[in-house]
């Protein structure tokens, strides 16, 4: 729990894939506080929600903890209740210890307390307040102060936050945040791997490996396996079963193939040796669209042209396996099927049409972005990415109709009509690193 990689992690806003620790609004907290113990990341917890955000305590937490605000405390005794949180009520428990010793509540009055404030019953907590004054009193504390305290924890209320439920968050936060500091690559490609089903995430995730010199390489029918694996330093290979259009059984029948046949030669060798009837021709036009071939043979489109023979050849040579009778001998079987070559003469795709085929069976562009070209001019012209903008809003530097320039790439194109008849549209728009939607107005 002193792990420095870990908190230099959570202090630059490292946090993609740590649990609770995700958002924009949360990483820019995370810069600001510089956290550098397990005590900080509990108060986190408490602090990024919609109520303690909105009254300030996140500044306040944040100058206090670097001094550049003093600590307060409304009564001196509250001290040894409030110094762990910068004079700041944060959660739950502490306003069961300021009822107990500035009011004498019991343990279970105090509770009792918490849950009328919780539910804010009005009758109740005027009858609270007026005993909670007069015992505070009784053990000798200014009237006013203790009306105003009891004001202040009551306003406390609508946004407290159990401290033991922020610690078991916190704990997992920590877990998470260290595996990712201590073992970035396996991180990863465990991370990916449990998220290869939802495409928006794997999608931020490879921006995130990107980001931390993670290189992610495309699928490859040789070595891929169903998960996303490492295959060299800072190498994450993509997982067949991130791959659109592919079932279990299918992907277990090629790894089973490889597995008992070696790595393949070509795409015939693939087919030869895999049983067709679990992968049919659509498994293999996927995987061709997604470069799972390219170490074998780059130009994809003479292998998509090519495979339909190759398939028809690949079925006639594994009759046999099928326990089926031909009017021709093994030999003659064999040769049939061996005879299958690559067609000759095709046009090899553009980088373009490749982009398009990975993003159609991938979700994601893996070999490159159609954006990258403009990259030198975004930086010029625009406030940043979707990524940047969003920590920008979050941070408040951003507000609602404020006008940015972005540099985005429209990928959808929804069209309606409003009730006067009027055309309008919603937009996919997405750059190198998230997707945003986009509404364009009849002028």
């Amino acid at each position: 729990f002193d792990d420095k990689k870990t908190f230099e992690l959570f202090s630059a806003g490292d946090t993609d894939g740590v649990f609770q620790f995700e958002s924009g609004g949360m990483k820019q907290l995370l810069r600001k506080l510089q956290p550098d113990r397990f005590d900080d990341l509990i108060a986190l917890n408490a602090l990024f929600r919609p109520g303690p955000l909105g009254a300030g305590m996140g500044d306040t937490y944040v100058n206090r903890r670097h001094g550049r605000e003093p600590v307060t405390y409304m009564f001196p005794d509250l001290e040894p209740i409030l110094s762990p949180t910068y004079g700041v009520i944060l959660y739950q428990e502490q306003v069961m210890q300021i009822a107990s010793l500035i009011a004498g509540y019991s343990l279970g009055e105090a509770d009792m307390l918490r849950r009328a404030m919780g539910k804010k019953d009005k009758a109740k907590m005027a009858k609270e307040k007026d005993k909670f004054i007069e015992q505070g009193i009784t053990r000798g504390y200014d009237k006013g102060k203790v009306a105003e305290l009891f004001d202040l924890i009551e306003y406390f209320a609508g946004y407290g936050f159990n401290k033991s439920h922020s610690a078991a968050y916190a704990m997992v936060a920590y877990e998470t945040g260290y595996l990712k500091a201590n073992f970035r690559t396996e991180f990863m490609a465990g991370l990916l791997s449990t998220k290869s089903q939802r495409t928006d995430d794997v999608v931020k995730y490879i921006a995130n490996c990107r980001e931390i010199g993670i290189q992610v390489l495309g699928p490859d029918i040789n070595e891929s396996e169903l998960d996303f694996t490492i295959t060299g330093q800072d190498q994450i290979r993509f997982g067949l079963a991130a791959i659109k259009g592919l079932g279990e059984a299918a992907l277990e029948a090629i790894l089973a193939a490889r597995k008992a046949e070696g790595p393949f030669k070509d795409l015939f060798h693939a087919l030869k040796s895999t049983d067709l009837q679990k992968a049919n021709r659509k498994v293999w036009e996927c995987l061709i669209k997604a470069g799972a071939f390219d170490s074998l043979e780059a130009n994809r489109a003479a292998l998509l042209e090519g495979l339909p023979s190759a398939l028809e050849n690949a079925s006639r040579g594994g009759n046999a396996d099928l326990g089926l009778v031909s009017l021709f001998d093994e030999a003659e079987m064999a040769s049939l099927a061996d005879n299958w070559s690559l067609p000759e003469g095709v046009e090899p795709w553009s980088r373009k049409e490749r982009l398009k085929a990975e993003r159609e069976t991938l979700g994601l562009y893996v070999s490159g972005h159609p954006l990258e070209e403009y990259v030198d001019a975004l930086k010029v012209h625009t406030v940043g990415s979707i990524t940047t903008l969003r920590e920008q809003v979050a941070a408040g530097r951003v507000k609602d109709r404020d006008e940015v320039a972005l540099g985005l790439m429209v990928s959808n194109v929804a069209f309606k009509t409003n009730q006067k008849g009027e055309p309008w549209a919603i937009l996919a728009l997405e750059d190198l690193t998230d997707k945003i939607e986009g509404l364009l107005m009849a002028s």
